[in-house]
This record gives C-alpha cells, structure tokens and sequence, in this order.
C-alpha cells in the first residue's frame, strides 16, 4: 500500500513540474494555466482521500495519516493559487484602467492580455491601430502554439490576422513564411468593404 502512495505522489509531483514548466516557458498563458493547475490541486486531493479511506480500511495507519496531512496540504495549496490567481486578475485590471495592458475578449469567451496602446508602435496593430483589411472588425482568436492572433470568420475559419502577421515577421520571425498558410475559404481576400464580419 505504500508503494502504491508513494507511485501515486511521484506521478502527481513529475506532472505538476511538467505542467508549471510548460506555463512558465510559455506554452499555456498564464491565467488558462492557473485554473488548470487548480483543477488539477483538486483531482489529486479527491485521489488522495480515496487512498487514505482505502488505507483505513486495510488498517495501513502510516499510509492513512500521511494521505491525510496531504490532503490538507493540498488543500492549503489550493487555496492559495486561488488567492494568487484572485490577485493578478485585481493587477490586470489595475493595469489596464492606467493604460499598461489591453484586456481584448476573444472569440470564445475568454481574455487575452496585449500589451497598452503606450507601448503600441506607429506600424499597424491588431489591436490598437488594424489596418483596412477583409476582417479587420472580425472576433479575435489567440494561437498559443504559434505566437500569432487570427481573425474568426462568419464560418467560424480561423485567419491570420495580417497585422500580428507582419509584427511577428518584423520581429524575425516567421523566416520561412509558413505562419500565413492556413486553411482559408476567401474571407480574408475579399474586399473590406464587402466582407461580412463575423459576429459571437
């Protein structure tokens, strides 16, 4: 039985490392990395108190304590992400009524955090200063995995935005010009003035 606690907390340490390496380098944004890692707090502590339980009842009482101070560690953890969490929205917001940051809302709900109109270049902004073009007004969709904001369509198609398109080129990156391929059903060719922007 031990064994099997001790398996068990290996597997939840080494995926809790994985997990904050991936935020933290990046490969989740932040705030859609707290909440995961809350949920995750939460499954593990529920795994923890089904061991403890089952430990009681094969009277294994070193295994049942110590499931039990973890589970109460785990729960004072979760806790504290929670305020954590709680505290950097309170600064997010904070920063953008002051002008530092630009809390855009995306196509699905949720928020994605730009930097101010203060930090904004003369060169056009996705965000700030677009530039005329098919989807200019269209809802936005953050790319995590490639760095890049899309435009969503009335199909619901995914676009690149030109403007985060050329920022990022600018930039140097993109060296090989493949981020602007996508599966494209002509929306983001056709005339401003005649393209039909999508709606939530």
């Amino acid at each position: 039985m031990l064994s099997l606690w001790s398996y068990t907390n290996i597997c939840f340490a080494v995926s809790m490392a994985v997990l904050c390496g991936t935020v933290l380098l990046g490969g989740v944004e932040p705030q859609r990395g707290r909440r995961i890692v809350m949920r995750v707090l939460i499954g593990y502590a529920g795994l923890e108190a089904a061991l403890c339980l089952y430990a009681l009842w094969q009277r294994q009482w070193l295994t049942a304590a110590l499931s039990a101070v973890f589970v109460l560690l785990v729960y004072a953890l979760n806790r504290w992400v929670r305020v954590v969490h709680a505290g950097l929205d309170r600064l997010d917001e904070a920063m953008a009524a002051r002008g530092d940051l630009t809390i855009v809302e995306l196509a699905n709900g949720k928020k994605f955090y730009a930097h101010g109109p203060a930090q904004c270049s003369s060169a056009p902004c996705c965000i700030h200063n677009p530039s005329e073009h098919a989807l200019n007004e269209a809802p936005y969709w953050w790319r995590s995995d490639l760095g890049l904001m899309e435009r969503l369509c009335e199909h619901g198609m995914g676009h690149p935005d030109p403007d985060s398109l050329a920022h990022i080129r600018r930039a140097g990156g993109d060296p090989e010009g493949g981020l602007g391929i996508h599966a494209c059903d002509g929306c983001c060719h056709a005339p401003a003035s005649l393209s039909t922007v999508a709606s939530d």
